[in-house]
């Protein structure tokens, strides 16, 4: 893929050779701009990644769904301190670049310094 990503898809997965053509130029760049989130876990490396998925993606935000149910969780006192999960050498990112992850996730996390892995919360939709 361009600028060295690499996806892989299943192009059967998709409607049509036509879809996957789409997705394809999409996701180089090449087609219409859409909507693209995030979610992965709630700490600071999860946080710069969402910061280096914008690099590519622009309008990347964080899925505030998914990760509104983990900052509830965090906020009940839930997750973890980062040398409980050996995540003790994550920095934090500053910022990502994503209004709800800078000015909602970064600050609750500095706050309680607490991670919580996005596989320990279910989420709802």
């Amino acid at each position: 893929m361009k600028d060295g990503a690499s996806v892989y898809f299943s192009a059967s997965s998709l409607p049509s050779e036509a879809k996957a053509a789409a997705f394809s130029t999409w996701l180089i760049r090449g087609g219409a701009e859409l909507p693209v989130f995030f979610y992965g876990d709630l700490d600071f490396a999860g946080m710069s990644i969402l910061a280096r998925l914008r690099d590519s993606f622009q309008n990347a935000v964080a899925w505030a769904p998914g990760y509104q149910a983990l900052l509830d969780l965090l906020e009940r006192g839930g997750g973890h301190t980062a040398e409980a999960a050996a995540k003790a050498g994550q920095l934090d990112p500053g910022s990502t670049g994503c209004l709800y992850a800078d000015e909602v996730l970064l600050p609750a996390l500095r706050r309680t310094k607490r991670f919580v892995d996005q596989e320990f919360c279910r989420i709802e939709t």
